[in-house]
């Protein structure tokens, strides 16, 4: 590192990655996955396991490891294990026994300042994602980095975040976490990952939980969709990369396919419409689902009516035949109630026939026994 850590910076550091590490306990950020909508018709299932944490604060474990002094190998839990005891740290490194240099990045501080804002996906703050592709970066002689994807945030006080991923047993996990100031200052970082690249939007974010039932759903406005398309355009140039947006632009294309059905559809309804009313002719309803068009026709059928019946009538016409709904829903339900009430009465009859007979049959045995009983002298 640039400047030797003290013990209070050492303390502060520490405090700052506990608090981390209570947060993704507390609530569980291991479950949550977050589904990725992009332009270019690429869809990625993202999580943050608590693995890669350690390596996104700039903490490197495998290094701790090797000194045989922790108990715990699994990064998670010797970042806990680190992180407890900033006095013994501290005599480890003056003794020689640990190396700073070697166990934190030179960034650390500002890695964990940045992290939790970093591992957020807000749509609103993603302005772009790049689809790296290390060939691209082969033939001009640089060093290709292991990425898969490259998140480029903005946030509301201008710096710039930046999110590596790759992916890992079907889900992408986050690989690199950096933040900028500002796009100058990222300017040097954003030029290498994205030189001869292919940029995109990402249009919508679904977040869910694999333990609860919480699932929603964020999408792009065409307004915000609009100003990030002229943002990645803006810095086209500059950076050197090339924009995919083909998924978004077919999607587009189905909608608008969509509309212009609809369109034609509604046509043919509003020319029927244009017909009955130079006709003076009533106009059915069931013709359209169109709720707009509906009330279109309602409000015709109303004027069409009170211009033609008696003036003492207040009802519009569209009441008349919600009324007339109403009475035939009542009159099929009274018919039902009725038929129902007919089959009981006829079990009922059927019964009372039963009944009846069964009594002469006992009233004719009861006779022959009586006159068994007492026979005739």
């Amino acid at each position: 590192m640039n400047e030797k850590m003290r013990l209070c910076d050492i303390e502060n550091l520490f405090e700052n990655i506990r608090e981390i590490i209570v947060f993704i306990e507390t609530s569980r950020y291991k479950n949550r996955r977050f589904r990725l909508f992009l332009g270019n018709g690429d869809r990625l299932n993202f999580h943050v396991p608590n693995e890669s944490i350690a390596h996104l604060l700039g903490v490197n474990t495998n290094y701790l490891i090797s000194t045989g002094r922790f108990n715990s190998t699994n990064s998670f839990e010797l970042l806990k294990e680190l992180t407890l005891n900033p006095y013994r740290i501290n005599k480890l490194e003056n003794e020689h026994h640990i190396d700073y240099n070697l166990l934190f990045s030179q960034y650390v501080v500002d890695k964990v300042k940045s992290f939790r804002q970093n591992i957020k996906l807000d749509i609103t703050e993603i302005q772009f994602i790049c689809k790296y592709d290390s060939n691209r970066v082969h033939f001009t002689g640089e060093l290709s980095e292991k990425f898969d994807y490259i998140i480029v945030k903005k946030y509301s006080d201008g710096k710039i975040g930046i999110l590596s991923i790759v992916k890992n047993d079907g889900l992408y996990v986050p690989m690199s976490n950096q933040i900028y100031d500002d796009i100058d200052s990222a300017k040097d970082t954003l030029e290498k990952y994205l030189k001869y690249q292919e940029i995109t939007i990402v249009n919508g974010i679904n977040s869910y939980n694999i333990e609860t039932d919480y699932d929603t759903t964020a999408n792009l406005n065409i307004k915000t969709k609009s100003e990030k398309i002229t943002y990645m355009k803006e810095y086209k140039n500059i950076f050197n990369y090339s924009i995919d947006l083909s998924g978004d632009y077919q999607h587009a294309i189905g909608v608008l396919k969509r509309n212009k059905d609809s369109q034609d559809e509604n046509n043919d309804i509003i020319n029927n419409i244009i017909n009955s009313i130079s006709s003076g002719k009533l106009i059915d309803t069931e013709i359209t689902e169109d709720e707009n068009l509906i009330r279109i026709i309602n409000s015709y059928n109303d004027h069409l009516t009170n211009s033609i019946v008696d003036k003492n009538v207040s009802k519009k016409y569209t009441n008349i035949l919600k009324e007339l709904e109403f009475f035939k829903s009542e009159c099929e339900k009274l018919k039902l109630e009725n038929n129902n009430l007919s089959i009981e009465n006829n079990s009922l009859t059927d019964e009372i026939n039963r009944l009846t007979d069964e009594n002469n049959d006992h009233l004719d045995k009861e006779k022959k026994i009586l006159k068994i009983l007492k026979p005739e002298n």
